[in-house]
């Protein structure tokens, strides 16, 4: 099965919206997220993470 491309952008825009938000962008709140995105439909999904890189948790 193909799929269209998922984009991914970092912003610092403090009126982004989101129909699901995730606190959290180690390897948990990103598994969830590409979890969320297999599922048919359009969702925007916003990732809240202090650091500059996703997954990388200490």
């Amino acid at each position: 099965m193909v799929t269209r491309p998922r984009r991914c952008s970092m912003t610092q825009d403090p009126h982004q919206t989101a129909d699901i938000l995730i606190i959290g962008g180690g390897l948990s709140g990103s598994m969830l997220a590409a979890q969320l995105l297999r599922r048919p439909g359009q969702r925007r999904i916003l990732i809240i993470e202090t650091r500059s890189e996703l997954g990388r948790g200490e």
